[in-house]
């Protein structure tokens, strides 16, 4: 993993706006975005897996992501609700 400081500036507030967006502003976001001691840091993964939760596995290689595992329903009887 490569980790670095991105300077403020416009590229830290277009991700910062769209942030906001995304979280709708909620929890003090507004506030942390004026501390100066509050920082984006860019990270690159070079090789890797992110597991986000079940059937939500993907490997990292080189920029590229792709899904681990079948596509669609591994079950052979659907949940029912």
């Amino acid at each position: 993993v490569n980790a670095s400081f991105l300077e403020r500036g416009e590229r830290f507030d277009q991700i910062y706006d769209e942030f906001e967006k995304q979280t709708g502003g909620e929890g003090g976001i507004k506030t942390i975005r004026k501390m100066l001691d509050f920082h984006l840091v860019k990270l690159e993964f070079k090789k890797g897996r992110f597991v986000k939760g079940f059937g939500q596995a993907y490997d990292i290689e080189n920029g590229n992501v792709a899904h681990v595992g079948a596509s669609g329903n591994p079950h052979k009887f659907p949940h029912k609700h």
